[in-house]
């Protein structure tokens, strides 16, 4: 990992766990989604949120 600031670090710690909220939310909200077409935007937006937290904890390493 590169060196990052005590405050970076607390940036990208917040941002993963804000990541990780969305991705409980929309998790939920594809699941319990009745209409086809909103399901489906829910499960991209998902997906969308698990390759960004995938990105965060690559960079904390």
């Amino acid at each position: 990992m590169a060196h990052v600031t005590a405050i970076e670090l607390q940036s990208l710690r917040h941002l993963l766990g804000e990541e990780t909220l969305g991705m409980a939310k929309l998790g939920t909200y594809a699941q319990n989604c009745q209409d086809p077409q909103l399901k489906s935007q829910f499960q991209k937006l998902l997906n969308e949120c698990q390759q960004e937290g995938q990105k965060l904890l690559q960079i904390l390493g």
